[in-house]
Order: C-alpha cells, then sequence, then structure tokens
C-alpha cells in the first residue's frame, strides 16, 4: 500500500512540479545568455529575471506541495485518502516522502539556478572585451573550478544542510495541516484554520531552536580562509557573510533540529492515525 500511494502522489503532482521546473529552466538559461552580451540594459535585465525565477519556482512548489497536502489529507479531496486500508502511518510516510522529494529537488534546482546567473553575471561583468562564445566558454570554466577547489567537507555539509532545509518545510506542513484540522471551524472557514495553524507551528518551531541556540553557545568551524574569489563568493552567498578571517561557524544548538523534527512528526502521525480512525 505504500508504494502504491506514493506512486499516486508522484504521479498526481509529478508533472505540475516538472512542468514547473523546465519553464523555470529554459527561462533561468535564457536569462544567463543575456548576462553575456556587451549591452548592459540586457544583461541587468537578464540577471534580474533569472534572480527572481530562481526564488520564485521554489516558492511555487512550496504552495503547491502544502495546498495538495492539506486538500488530500484532511481537506475537500480526502476522500479517497480516508477511504484507503491503510494506517496512519503508511498515508503521512508516503505523502511526506514525496513532499519531501519534491521540495528538495526545486531547492536543489534553485542553487544550480542563482550559481548559473551569477557566473554568467561575473563572467560578463569581467571581460566585456570577450566574444559571446568566450564569455560561455569562461563560464563553465569557472564553475568546473569552483566544483574542483570545493572541499569534499564542504559538499558533505550542504548537503546535509539541504536535507534539513526540505525536511524542515515537510515537517512545517504536516504539523500546521495537522493542528488546523483540530480546530472546530476548519471546515467552516479553511484558510483561516491553515493561516492561524501554519504560523502558531512556525513560531513555536523558531521560539525552541532560538532557545536551544542560547543555551548551546558552542560553534561548529566548518571553513577556512580561503584565496579562492570562487569560493568566497559561494560562502558570503550562502552565509551571507565574509569568509575572511577564522572562517564560518555554525552554532551546535541547531542540532536541535533533529528532536524538534522527530516530534513535529510524531504529533502529525498521531493527529492523522486518529482523523482515520474517525472514517
Amino acid at each position: 500500500m505504500f508504494a502504491k500511494l506514493f506512486k499516486y502522489e508522484a504521479k498526481e503532482m509529478g508533472w505540475q512540479l516538472l512542468l514547473y521546473l523546465v519553464v523555470g529552466l529554459v527561462v533561468v538559461f535564457a536569462s544567463g545568455l543575456l548576462s553575456l552580451t556587451n549591452q548592459s540594459f540586457l544583461a541587468t535585465t537578464g540577471t534580474t529575471i533569472g534572480v527572481l525565477v530562481a526564488i520564485i519556482i521554489p516558492f511555487l512548489v512550496f504552495i503547491m506541495g502544502s495546498k495538495y497536502y492539506y486538500q488530500t489529507t484532511y481537506g475537500q479531496r480526502g476522500y479517497f485518502t480516508n477511504t484507503l486500508p491503510a494506517s496512519g502511518g503508511t498515508v503521512l510516510g508516503a505523502k511526506s516522502l514525496w513532499l519531501f522529494i519534491a521540495v528538495l529537488l526545486s531547492i536543489c534546482w534553485s542553487c544550480l539556478a542563482l550559481g548559473w546567473v551569477i557566473f554568467t553575471q561575473m563572467a560578463g561583468a569581467a571581460g566585456p572585451e570577450l566574444s559571446f562564445g568566450d564569455k560561455f566558454v569562461a563560464t563553465w570554466e569557472a564553475i568546473g573550478q569552483l566544483l574542483q577547489s570545493t572541499p569534499a567537507y564542504f559538499i558533505v555539509t550542504m548537503i546535509v544542510v539541504l536535507l534539513l532545509v526540505a525536511a524542515q518545510f515537510v515537517l512545517w506542513v504536516v504539523c500546521f495541516s495537522a493542528l488546523a484540522n483540530r480546530f472546530g471551524f476548519a471546515y467552516l472557514s479553511t484558510n483561516k484554520a491553515v493561516t492561524i495553524s501554519a504560523i502558531l507551528i512556525y513560531g513555536v518551531y523558531e521560539a525552541v531552536l532560538a532557545l536551544f541556540i542560547f543555551l548551546v553557545p558552542a560553534t561548529l568551524s566548518i571553513t577556512g580562509s580561503t584565496s579562492s574569489p570562487q569560493m568566497q563568493l559561494v560562502y558570503g552567498a550562502i552565509f551571507s557573510q565574509s569568509n575572511e578571517g577564522a572562517g564560518v561557524f555554525i552554532p551546535l544548538g541547531m542540532l536541535a533540529i533533529i528532536p524538534l523534527l522527530i516530534c513535529g512528526y510524531w504529533f502529525a502521525h498521531n493527529s492523522l492515525s486518529r482523523h482515520l480512525s474517525l472514517r
């Protein structure tokens, strides 16, 4: 039943997700090519469009995934889910796994799109005397140099961060959906119930995480100083700070994300099981 339900989820949302990513990819790639032109207006326009699309597409996927999960689990489209001969853990596992994959793909796509826009903008600004083809080649060479010079521990760290970011979003969706369904006015005012529960869950999550970071002042250094401009660019874009000096540090209190994910998933599982038992 888990495999069948997961296949149904992928089939239901997969084409829409693919459409978003493919259309966004075409627009971002074209905007990057505009950044390689010698005309400042076209280059600026291309960079702006590329950045906006790279940011908007993940948000569209987030909104699509959130609405689909609530509607097919607790909302008007939940009849199919409520009549399945499956436990709450099976339903929640299949739905949250597909949502996790969709979010992870959109985040990875956004990172690659932003990287393409940044490097094409850099290549276009660094060599105005170069031809369009030479700038295109220089962009790919810069990306290749960055990948070669990136240390393995940094790649592992970024993979872990991406996984945790996607997991946090899934946790947020399944938790505020479960909470919204417990409100007595949920069936009369679904949007109001979902909005209130989403704000409450987000506030509790951030408050607990901030408390743990305050109580655990120790930090973990994940980068050291480097002379590579490509690496400094990536560090600055990700952490919004310079990589000069001792390096970039991550608070160990962030490890509180793991028990928060466990507790939130337990709450969602318990709520969904209770909901299905009343079908």
